[in-house]
């Protein structure tokens, strides 16, 4: 299924269950379940396989190991390299930074308030499936 989408059907649900129609309260938004990616999800072109941590852009079979993605430089590298692909388009790279920060959050584990971090990404996408 597209991530994103199912993502989406969640917060509409929730907003219709928990809101007013204008405002949700912060205490009722932190009692939203977002849905965590799983394995056969997709972003455009891109699809998740949790069983080898890999993200595949299908078109050109080509994988982002994210068990490799533990630092924000080493994350970047990827992005990078991918941009200068003359087969990936504007639109496939911006699902892959989707798909990025769905599965890894790197806000939260690579780079908050603008420090380079380490973290275990293979812990944390075994987590994803809990």
């Amino acid at each position: 299924m597209e991530h994103r989408e199912e993502v989406e059907k969640s917060w509409t649900a929730f907003q219709r269950e928990h809101g007013d129609g204008i405002a949700i309260s912060a205490a009722q938004l932190l009692k939203w379940d977002k849905p965590r990616p799983k394995h056969g999800d997709t972003w455009g072109n891109w699809q998740y396989d949790a069983k080898v941590m890999v993200l595949t852009y299908l078109p050109e079979d080509y994988e982002i190991d994210l068990e490799q993605c533990t630092t924000s430089a080493k994350t970047m590298d990827r992005i990078f390299q991918l941009c200068n692909k003359t087969w990936l388009s504007a639109k496939d790279g911006g699902d892959m930074l989707q798909a990025l920060n769905d599965l890894l959050d790197p806000q939260a584990n690579l780079c908050s308030f603008g420090q380079d971090k380490k973290f275990d990404a293979t812990k944390h996408l075994k987590n994803l499936g809990r």
